[in-house]
């Protein structure tokens, strides 16, 4: 079975500043406005989004990016862990103040990689349908953030089911044309291929243990 590869939204680059500066400013209203976004897609069923920072260039880790919010009331620093995830603070005194946002990374290599995770609850039995919830469920997402955001919305070509490695596991679906059993190859994984006859009839899918996870495949 292909490898279930990492998905990744878009790479965006924030620059500011002068070239000899140590420090650079970004205003706080350009990061209200992504982080703003991603906090709108917290209440999705299937997608969670994963944003990270790190310098373009790979001249810094991302442990060591700092940012820091210049606001009136106070500093407020931003940290960033060794896998470039931070809280960011996304409110609306903020965003009328715009204040500077201080980074110590070159210009042109502060990158914001903001990466998808999409998983439905991991149940024995479902429709196969489930696999056009999740697809229309990112396909709104994408409509929502925008054109570029659509250009790179990633094509999905089935319905993975996943099992411990080594897991006998079967999934069994129940079509009226009679029931198609799928068992989990070495590395736990059952693929349900995207089929037009299944979409049609949305028949049930049975699973011989509970899965760890139950994902989308994304199209080569």
């Amino acid at each position: 079975m292909r490898a279930i590869r990492a998905l990744t939204l878009s790479i965006l680059v924030l620059a500011a500043g002068v070239a000899a500066a140590v420090e650079r400013a970004v205003p706080y209203a350009d990061m209200h406005k992504i982080f703003s976004r991603i906090a709108s897609v917290d209440g999705a069923r299937f997608v969670k989004l994963r944003p990270t920072w790190s310098a373009a260039d790979g001249s810094m880790a991302p442990g060591d990016i700092r940012m820091t919010i210049k606001s009136r009331a106070g500093d407020i620093v931003v940290p960033v862990d060794e896998k470039g995830r931070a809280s960011f603070p996304v409110r609306a005194d903020l965003e009328q103040e715009n204040p500077d946002v201080m980074v110590n990374v070159a210009q042109g290599q502060l990158t914001l990689n903001i990466g998808m995770d999409i998983d439905a609850p991991p149940e024995q039995r479902f429709r196969y349908g489930l696999m056009q919830q999740m697809q229309d469920e990112i396909d709104e997402l994408m409509k929502e953030q925008g054109m570029m955001a659509r250009m790179f919305a990633p094509d999905f070509d089935a319905l993975v089911v996943e099992f411990p490695p080594g897991t006998a596991a079967t999934a069994v679906v129940e079509s009226s044309e009679g029931a198609e059993s799928f068992t989990a190859d070495a590395q736990g994984r059952i693929a349900l291929e995207d089929r037009r006859a299944w979409r049609r009839e949305d028949p049930w899918v049975q699973l011989s243990a509970k899965p760890t996870r139950i994902t989308l495949r994304q199209e080569d």
